[in-house]
């Protein structure tokens, strides 16, 4: 039977970290940014819009809004809705309101206006800090108890600009302790109802902690940041980890215009630590970077995480900027990175082995562990994993989170997720794996990006069906696809229709809404 599995050696990794950076991360998140701020107030903290802002003016700015959104009535246990894109203001409101022991609710400006209130609602937030932009998605929703603040005007609300005139906050005003919610975050919701989890400062600052020792970056690195900051994945990796490090963030307000990303972010930015999401670095992968870029960037270390990511793009993308590209795996309740593959520890099409601190292990349905290499639901254990949900049954037993993802770990503790519990196809008894049939799919040059559902046949049961992307300039066919995947897969696995699609729906970071795929209507015949 194997057992759980621990990360790796805990005194090697530790030792990568300076002793005053390991003292900051066990603390809560606003006096690990106050440390970096003492320790490394004249180095670059965000460079946004041309635009470089120091740690020192940053700190003074934070507890100036701090001591305005206390003079608002805002304090410690009260939640505050953060609807903003990338920006300053969002960096501020959050480390403002962290500071405060007030817990942060950031919410996804991607959503329809009837999901916003909806989670609104569910959060029962005490106060709001919304953009101009994003007012019109809370048209429907009243004023929260202790108001809204609205940035860049608007003509609702309280405009949040002035609530750093006044004085620094007074030393002696209350601090979170390390078991109080910093964020209330909402899962993806990629299978139905987004789950609200509650990190604490020490869930955060545990996988701050985990990520450092894991990979090793210093405060020299220069992260670009242009994945939303309303997500975990984000939060954690692109925001709290430079900033206990005393890093540079290279913020963009979005990935919509990459060219101007890749110029100023990468060539012009040095850009160390590249963060995103397989969407991104598949895009990337048919491209060709202009000789100026490949030959000056800076870029050492690549992370993907949220989604799987096809081994052809790994090697494409290495091939373009001659660094790494480091597959992850990790989940909200899980603060999120749970596993990495590392620069010289890795295993392409794992996400690698668990980080210093997290155990795993595999087990049946029944709760009984499995031998190594053996699919079951993979559990996760350590200081980063969530305790706290909201309103709901916690999925964590004993102090092992259930995750919902299946999943193998091979002897040296790399694992491998082939699917969700929830999306796993059972034909005719076989269990067929989605993410294996979309990865024999996407081998085809034809196929930009390929997602299997579950469809019921009324002769057959429950059946592959395939959604695909073509190429840019390709126009593959059913039988085309069907005969590349002749050999590759058994019969059972070929996807039963076929249907071509301009684009998959996807959330902020890229993971594709099955549910929506899911709900959709067979076409005639089969769409094969």
């Amino acid at each position: 039977m194997m057992h759980a599995v621990p990360s790796r050696e805990e005194t090697r990794a530790s030792s990568r970290l300076a002793p005053c950076y390991a003292r900051a991360m066990e603390r809560t998140i606003d006096r690990f940014f106050e440390e970096s701020a003492r320790l490394h107030g004249s180095r670059p903290f965000l460079r946004f819009e041309g635009e470089t802002i120091r740690y020192a003016s940053f700190a003074r700015v934070v507890s100036r809004r701090a001591a305005g959104f206390a003079r608002a009535g805002i304090g410690r246990g009260d939640r505050v809705g953060i609807l903003l894109p990338n920006g300053p203001e969002f960096v501020e409101a959050l480390f403002a309101l962290l500071r405060l022991g007030a817990t942060v609710v950031p919410v996804n400006h991607f959503l329809a206006a009837p999901e916003v209130a909806k989670l609104l609602e569910r959060a029962s937030v005490d106060a709001g800090v919304v953009g101009c932009d994003q007012l019109r998605l809370i048209e429907g929703v009243p004023d929260p108890p202790k108001g809204l603040f609205a940035v860049g005007g608007g003509g609702r609300g309280r405009p949040f600009e002035p609530l750093a005139e006044g004085d620094d906050l007074p030393p002696g005003c209350p601090r979170p302790g390390p078991d109080d919610a910093a964020f209330l975050l909402f899962t993806s919701g990629t299978e139905g109802e987004p789950r609200g989890v509650l990190l604490s400062h020490r869930n955060l600052a545990a996988n701050v902690r985990q990520c450092t020792e894991a990979l090793g970056p210093t405060e020299k690195e220069r992260f670009l940041v242009f994945l939303p900051l309303f997500h975990t994945f984000t939060l954690t990796v692109c925001l709290l980890l430079p900033a206990a490090l005393g890093a540079a963030i290279l913020l963009f307000r979005s990935a919509r215009n990459f060219p101007s990303i890749l110029r100023d972010g990468i060539l012009l930015g040095r850009a160390t630590y590249f963060v995103g999401v397989p969407a991104v670095f598949n895009a990337l992968a048919r491209r060709r970077l202009p000789f100026l870029l490949r030959k000056l960037h800076r870029v050492r270390v690549m992370i993907s995480g949220s989604a799987p990511l096809p081994a052809r793009t790994v090697e494409a993308v290495e091939g373009l900027f001659g660094a790494p590209l480091l597959e992850g795996y990790g989940l909200t309740e899980a603060g999120p990175v749970v596993a990495v593959n590392l620069p010289g520890r890795r295993v392409v099409g794992t996400v690698g082995p668990p980080l210093p601190g997290v155990e795993v292990r595999v087990v049946r349905e029944s709760g009984n562990g499995l031998m190594h290499g053996e699919v079951g639901e993979l559990l996760v254990r350590g200081e980063n994993v969530a305790g706290a949900f909201l309103g709901e049954e916690s999925p964590v037993r004993d102090g092992w989170l259930r995750t919902g993802d299946l999943a193998s770990v091979d002897t040296e503790g790399f694992i491998t997720i082939h699917d969700r519990m929830r999306d796993l196809i059972l034909v005719r008894g076989l269990n067929v794996y989605p993410r294996e049939v979309e990865e024999a799919i996407e081998e085809h040059p034809s196929v930009a990006a390929a997602a299997v559902v579950r469809a019921m046949s009324e002769t057959k049961g429950e059946v592959p069906r395939a959604f695909i992307v073509p190429a840019e300039g390709a126009r593959p066919t059913a039988a085309v696809i069907l005969g590349h995947l002749k050999g590759r897969l058994a019969p059972y696995k070929t996807p039963a229709t076929i249907e071509f699609v301009a684009e998959l729906p996807r959330s902020g970071t890229g993971k594709v809404l099955r549910r929506v795929l899911q709900a959709r209507p067979l076409p005639p015949g089969g769409g094969a």
